[in-house]
């Protein structure tokens, strides 16, 4: 199979026998030479690593389930490394807030400095979520399952992609991403370590988020302050109704001049700008007071349940965990980490670690805390290069690889590119009797 033409796959089992993390269909969408991306980062860091290995991004469909336990289609990005001669780990980045479906990276197909960063040491994951992408319900914004679960079957899909398409892994998982994206990691991360056995997460860095819903971020959502992105709060009303049906309808929240312009604005087609436009700069504004006055005075108020359902501190991390927020956030504030922090320890966390650092406001920030998490990374990643001869990638040469060479030379195997470079023994450029002296004579030295 040619990775190098566009590529789309379906398995038409995949609807037969619904799984969670089956594979549906994959497509390419960009290509970067190694040069190119080599160049891209050096540009803007000068400090960059090595890209050692032409880079392609493919677009992936995978099942799922929703929100409210449905089979569902989702979707979401995958970088690897092309022909490469190394096994590499998977990291899975989780974006920050998004609404517009269709400004994901599995739509847009653009591989920019971040992807080109990350397929620079791995093979890496880049979620849509449920309701971005193609996904057709109504995302289910800060809510912890339904963001666990989208993201862990894309991990368990891009195996399934991986496997067919001669792209070799490690055992190691690394899971990262920032605001929205934070809360998603440490949703992700709590689901793997108590519910799934085969994945080990070799480190996770929980960026910016709101891990504190029904204390930290309520508080500030219901204070009189101006906010710099309203349209976080009607979002959370949105997701919050949509899942949880907390209301008879939508209009009970909203006062009426925003109601229906709200509803129009969150349809998926149109971005945060559009929205904070029509919104005024104290986001509590657009509820109603008597509402408001409700869910204030009660903290056993039906919303505030949910909100406390959707935190994300009360548990303990297993994995290496670095908590990384910016002391100067204005939209998620940093005693989001401080909170979980405390309990990740109280939970009897041993390999957790709190970094509050002055990084500035909360979209500045972003670029220098992953820096520091890649390069965290960096000292936690193993990878696994592969000898000369060894065909069949099991860490051993033995009379199976002269068998598989043979089979090569007399064209009944079609070699994948590495398994070229691989028995290529005398750099000729050419598989013939020579390569198959050389590596029984490898063989029989060892």
């Amino acid at each position: 199979m040619n990775l190098k033409s566009k590529i789309i796959v379906c398995f038409i089992c995949s609807f037969i026998f619904s799984a969670r993390g089956d594979l549906v269909s994959y497509e390419l969408i960009d290509e970067a030479s190694k040069e190119y991306a080599q160049g891209v980062l050096d540009s803007f860091i000068p400090t960059a690593p090595n890209c050692p290995y032409d880079l392609e991004m493919y677009s992936l469909e995978y099942e799922t389930i929703d929100q409210f336990g449905n089979v569902a289609i989702a979707s979401g990005a995958i970088v690897i490394p092309v022909d490469q001669l190394e096994a590499f780990p998977l990291l899975s980045f989780h974006h920050g807030t998004q609404i517009e479906r269709s400004g994901t990276y599995s739509q847009n197909g653009n591989l920019d400095l971040l992807t080109m960063w990350l397929g620079t040491s791995y093979v890496s994951l880049l979620p849509d979520y449920l309701g971005l992408g193609v996904s057709e319900v109504f995302h289910p914004y800060q809510i912890n399952i339904p963001s666990a679960t989208a993201s862990i079957d894309m991990i368990i899909a891009a195996k399934e992609f991986c496997l067919l398409n001669n792209i070799y892994l490690t055992d190691q998982l690394f899971l990262t991403g920032y605001s929205e994206g934070g809360y998603v990691t440490a949703a992700a991360q709590k689901m793997i370590e108590e519910e799934y056995d085969d994945l080990e997460i070799a480190g996770s860095a929980l960026c910016a988020g709101a891990y504190d819903m029904s204390g930290t971020m309520f508080e500030l959502m219901i204070s009189e302050q101006e906010y710099g992105e309203p349209y976080y709060l009607p979002y959370i009303i949105f997701s919050y109704h949509d899942s949880y049906n907390i209301l008879d309808s939508i209009d009970d929240y909203f006062v009426p001049e925003y109601s229906d312009t709200l509803q129009t604005l969150f349809n998926g087609e149109y971005g945060a700008g559009a929205i904070n436009d029509i919104m005024p700069s104290i986001p509590i504004h657009v509820m109603k007071p008597d509402l408001i006055e409700e869910v204030v005075n009660n903290y056993d108020h039906p919303f505030r349940q949910r909100l406390r359902e959707n935190d994300l501190y009360d548990w303990a991390p297993e994995s290496p965990t670095k908590l990384i927020h910016s002391y100067e956030d204005e939209l998620v504030p940093y005693q989001n980490a401080e909170v979980a922090y405390q309990s990740f320890v109280d939970n009897g966390s041993e390999d957790v670690e709190l970094l509050l650092v002055h990084y500035g406001a909360h979209q500045e920030a972003a670029p220098n805390m992953l820096v520091g998490v890649f390069y965290w990374f960096a000292q936690l990643r193993e990878s696994s290069f592969f000898s000369i001869g060894d065909l069949n990638i099991d860490s051993e040469v033995n009379v199976i690889d002269v068998v598989i060479l043979a089979n090569i030379i007399i064209e009944d195997i079609i070699p994948n590119n590495t398994q070229i470079a691989l028995s290529d023994l005398n750099t000729d450029d050419t598989n013939d009797i020579l390569d198959i002296i050389l590596l029984v004579n490898f063989i029989l030295s060892n």
